[in-house]
């Protein structure tokens, strides 16, 4: 149960400050998020890669969800789904290239 703290309203307006900066923190790593994900859409790296079709559907499944495709920030979608989404990605992508080389 949270306790009610006391306040001056000068130091509520220092605190809707540093809440103001946080979002506007958060709002500049979601366009950082953004533009990665979409330099990483026009990257082409299926190349002879065996599961090149698996791979690329799980990492574009991860790009749409980190460019945000369906108009949802990230706040919306939630990060710790994109963390996963991505981490999903990597696995597979890992998974996939240690089996290439294993055929090589």
């Amino acid at each position: 149960m949270a306790t009610l703290t006391t306040l001056t309203p000068a130091q509520f307006r220092e605190e809707l400050e540093a809440l103001l900066k946080l979002t506007t923190d958060l709002v500049v790593v979601e366009e950082r998020i953004t533009t990665k994900a979409r330099e990483l859409e026009l990257v082409d790296w299926t190349e002879n890669m065996r599961f090149a079709d698996g791979v690329a559907a799980q990492v574009r499944a991860a790009l749409n969800d980190a460019t945000n495709k369906d108009d949802q920030g990230i706040a919306e979608f939630g990060a710790l789904e994109l963390c996963q989404s991505i981490q999903d990605a990597i696995d597979v992508l890992k998974f996939a290239i240690e089996r290439s080389d294993d055929a090589s």
